[in-house]
């Protein structure tokens, strides 16, 4: 077995997509941003850029769940087809 089968493998499993990726890179950026933010001082660019990430992880787990709770709203509503 060569590296382009165990490629094509993984891609005809749909472990190589996009949202396979995301929770393992959310869950590590995750931890870093929450070590950056317990010890680094409020004036430093370690304690800002971890505050950027922890915003940026909570919209991009947390806003799927909000949009779908919209939908639903709505096409309950008879506001959407």
């Amino acid at each position: 077995m060569d590296g382009t089968d165990f490629v094509e493998g993984l891609t005809a499993a749909g472990l190589l997509d996009p949202p396979a990726g995301v929770l393992p890179l959310a869950v590590s950026l995750g931890r870093w941003a929450l070590t950056q933010l317990g010890g680094s001082a409020i004036g430093s660019s370690g304690f800002w850029e971890a505050l950027a990430v922890a915003v940026y992880i909570l919209v991009q787990l947390g806003l799927p769940p909000l949009l779908a709770l919209r939908e639903r709203r709505l096409r309950r509503a008879g506001e959407l087809l």
